[in-house]
């Protein structure tokens, strides 16, 4: 996998000031980043990905449909575990 760091190159921008104390804001850095990866590693980020919002989905669903308390616990037993793969039938959520 390939990285590019790419420079900011952008101007200073005027502090914000916070409404209830009439500061600055502090500032937030960051560094973008670019990635190229191999074919290989791109099939395994959009599995994964796609795990991700399927285990999020399946979460809310679980909260508004089977009234699930919000309890990282009780969702994790819900939809991230051995049984429950093989009750939702999703053999491809062990994998990834």
């Amino acid at each position: 996998m390939v990285v590019d760091w790419p420079e900011a190159g952008r101007s200073a921008k005027r502090p914000r000031l916070s409404q209830s104390t009439k500061q600055p804001a502090p500032e937030l850095k960051s560094k973008k980043l670019r990635l190229y990866p191999t074919a290989q590693e791109r099939d395994i980020l959009v599995k994964w990905i796609g795990t991700a919002f399927w285990t999020y989905n399946e979460c809310l669903r679980a909260m508004k449909v089977e009234k699930v308390p919000k309890s990282k616990k009780l969702l994790r037993a819900r939809a991230i575990n051995n049984e429950a793969i093989e009750t939702l039938k999703k053999p491809w959520l062990e994998v990834t």
